[in-house]
């Protein structure tokens, strides 16, 4: 009986190790809810202090602060009214069936369709009346859609409206109106910068650098034919329109401005995208399951607000960046990508881990292509004061410094050279051709290396701006068997 008393367990059993688990994993709660609410707190303190920065700015961090602006931009200097006029206006498809974009796909293939091309142009008149109206209006202040909404198909067609036109204009040897076209694309490009959203200043780039390929392309009349003829630069009104283009694509401040007005925008929609997770969770901001929601809040909410605020800051610098004289100093200001990934690297850079993880990777891109566009612009400018020199003197000049005093106040500078040297005039393949030195740096005497990249994904070769038009040039060295293999084999060699 002892025994069997001595040998019994207590009652209740005394599980010593359970107590000291229970203990251990109320401690681990309490800290995991410390943790989370700290965290959230963190997150929700470094959106604010962005919001801050930027309204300490003067910029406004709503939509309802943008409409408070909008407000004070009378109708009758506001060109965004004429351009969404525009957009209503355009007419795509001609009687026959054919489009615009079947005109811009293979023009070649549809020059003996004049009489098509001449109907719609006719038909997009009042269109491109409008786009021409909305050059001289001083302000440009689109209505607030964003950030409810993603911009860019009206805008492209427009787009693709005046390089039609353009090229239409140029095959029946109209280069005033063609002039004209290419002064009211390069405005308009500078325009739809300022809709609020990364992906207009893709389009307004790619408008852009469609409408300067025209420049390229100019008919005889004012480009390679030693005397000009009647229709050419020797009637007053046309040289005065070059003259007022050449000063609008040397000045690229509107064009910078309102880049970094579209930076700013995608702040803004970061703050409605973090305020849609606040007011209905992941469900609809993430277009997830609504069982989701509340896992969501607790375990990754505050990591998508981190990169929020993450992503605001980056768009500052980036801004910064892209108001910088030339490429390398604006280089230097955009944040390093980070290649390897780890959970270090996470913890410290959130963007790594969430949808916007290649935002960082985008930028140095983004920025790069607006020096691009300033480059091209600079290039489209001299071309047309040495079509004003050629008209004058029967030839083009033996160098660009010939130009100055007379056709240009001063040799346009390149933007990706670090030394701040000028544009500069080359050959290549026996045509004349103004060219910059591109992103890497390096003159390769007007070489367009288009299938080699270098260090950092930076494309190798110079940007071309062929003198004598771009087709004509490429159709050259094609007939020489300089093809892109040729290129990156000198290119390697030299």
């Amino acid at each position: 009986m002892a025994d069997a008393v001595e040998g019994a367990l207590p009652v209740p059993p005394r599980y010593w190790w359970l107590k000291r688990l229970s203990l251990a994993g109320l401690v681990l709660v309490v800290l995991l809810v410390g943790l989370r609410l700290y965290w959230g707190y963190e997150a929700d303190r470094r959106l604010e202090r962005a919001r801050e920065e930027i309204r300490a700015e003067g910029r406004p961090v709503s939509v309802d602060e943008i409409n408070a602006g909008l407000d004070a931009v009378a109708d009758e200097n506001n060109a965004a009214l004429l351009l969404e006029k525009a957009m209503t206006q355009l007419v795509f498809t001609s009687s026959t069936g054919l489009t615009i974009d079947s005109f811009l796909d293979d023009p070649q293939a549809y020059e003996s369709e004049g009489d098509v091309a001449r109907e719609l142009l006719t038909k997009n008149a009042i269109a491109l009346d409008l786009i021409h109206q909305a050059r001289f209006m001083p302000e440009v202040a689109w209505s607030a859609r964003l950030p409810a909404n993603t911009p860019g198909a009206p805008q492209r067609n427009l787009a693709k409206l005046l390089w039609f036109a353009g090229t239409q204009q140029r095959l029946d040897h109209d280069d005033q109106a063609m002039i004209r076209t290419i002064h009211d694309g390069v405005v308009f490009s500078d325009s739809i910068a300022e809709y609020p959203a990364l992906i207009s200043s893709m389009v307004a780039w790619a408008c852009e650098g469609l409408i300067l390929t025209l420049v390229q392309d100019l008919d005889s009349s004012i480009s390679d034919e030693p005397a000009p003829m009647s229709n050419g630069l020797d009637q007053p009104e046309i040289r005065a329109d070059v003259e007022a283009l050449i000063e609008t694509l040397l000045d690229d401040s509107r064009l910078r401005r309102t880049t970094i007005d579209a930076f700013h925008a995608e702040s803004l929609q970061l703050f409605k995208y973090v305020e849609n997770l606040d007011e209905v969770g992941a469900s609809a901001a993430l277009g997830s399951s609504r069982w989701l929601d509340i896992p969501f809040r607790i375990m990754a909410q505050p990591c998508h607000v981190l990169d929020a605020a993450g992503v605001v800051r980056l768009n500052q610098q980036v801004a910064v960046a892209a108001a910088q004289a030339d490429w390398p100093s604006a280089d230097a200001l955009i944040p390093q990508e980070k290649e390897e990934f780890s959970l270090l690297a996470s913890m410290k850079y959130p963007l790594s881990i969430s949808k916007f993880g290649n935002w960082r990777r985008t930028y140095s891109g983004i920025t790069r292509q607006v020096f691009r566009t300033v480059a091209t612009r600079r290039m489209a400018a001299i071309a047309l004061a040495i079509r004003l020199y050629q008209c004058d003197h029967g030839a083009r000049p033996v160098d660009l410094e010939a130009l100055v005093p007379e056709y240009l106040d001063a040799l346009p500078r390149d933007p990706f050279d670090p030394d701040g040297g000028p544009i500069r005039l080359g050959d290549s393949s026996g045509f004349a051709v103004l060219y910059s030195i591109g992103a890497d740096g390096v003159d390769d005497g007007g070489k367009e290396l288009r299938g080699e990249w270098g260090a950092a994904g930076i494309r190798a070769g110079d940007i071309i701006f062929a003198l004598e038009g771009r087709e004509k040039w490429r159709k050259a060295r094609r007939a020489l068997g300089l093809g892109q293999a040729v290129e990156d084999k000198d290119h390697e060699q030299k």
